[in-house]
């Protein structure tokens, strides 16, 4: 089973620079964190089971997102509609229509992927805009001791932790091995949900909460994840384990 979407652009190579009723669905950490907050998290899912998309997003000036997978390549157009940046719209106040080319904001990089946060004891849409977070995230799915049983949750949790804030912000992400137990009391309730979630309708401003479509067509290359020196592999599955009543009381 593929983690990443095959034309996923790893952040090690780059250089720095829905309804009401469902938006507890959805997690940025720059939202949910202050200055000294963790929450832990466990991977469900991947690109082949509708579970993970990454690309290019950008808020238009009417607030609406607009995402795109990195094989449409880097959206040209985007100053054709995208909104300003923090410090024209926050700080300096400048009003769209009155604003300059410098205003703009630019595209960003996300990965965005279904995990299990043990705090709300519930699934979540998790996305990724730093470049640090993604870099994480990659490192920790490359490493040998961490894989996904047919189910398509991961054998480890990790630790989300936010220090700083602001430009001053940083954000870490602290792998650990999770226990059979709990591992397989998330899958039960990973089973219950995940035909339900699909993340690609992301790129339509879409419902990600109806399920995939009936005509819906899976882009790309067959999924592969990149390992430390960089060849592409698909990452391999374990066999699913038992249900057990210990460790399980956060679940």
């Amino acid at each position: 089973m593929g983690f990443f979407p095959p034309d996923h652009k790893f952040a090690a190579d780059s250089a720095p620079k829905a309804s009401s009723e469902n938006n507890d669905k959805f997690y940025s950490p720059g939202k949910e964190l202050s200055d000294g907050d963790s929450n832990h998290v466990i991977v469900c899912g991947g690109f082949d089971t509708g579970h993970v998309i990454s690309g290019y997003k950008y808020f238009r000036h009417d607030g609406q997102p607009h995402t795109t997978p990195f094989s449409e390549g880097y959206p040209k157009s985007y100053k054709d509609d995208i909104g300003l940046n923090y410090d024209a719209k926050f700080i300096r106040k400048v009003e769209y229509g009155e604003h300059k080319e410098d205003d703009l904001d630019k595209p960003k990089q996300i990965l965005t992927f279904v995990g299990y946060i043990k705090e709300r004891k519930d699934f979540a849409i998790i996305e990724f805009s730093t470049r640090g977070l993604r870099t994480s995230l990659e490192e920790i799915l490359a490493m040998d001791s961490y894989e996904v049983n047919d189910e398509g949750v991961y054998n480890f949790m990790m630790k989300l932790s936010r220090k700083g804030a602001g430009t001053d912000t940083v954000y870490t992400l602290t792998p650990a091995p999770l226990k059979a137990p709990a591992r397989a009391a998330v899958t039960k309730k990973w089973n219950e949900i995940k035909e339900s979630w699909y993340l690609p309708a992301l790129y339509d401003n879409a419902d990600p909460f109806a399920g995939k479509p009936a005509e819906a067509t899976t882009r790309g290359l067959p999924p592969t994840h990149r390992d430390e020196l960089g060849a592409d592999h698909e990452i391999p599955s374990l066999a699913t384990v038992g249900v057990s009543a210990t460790d399980t009381d956060w679940i």
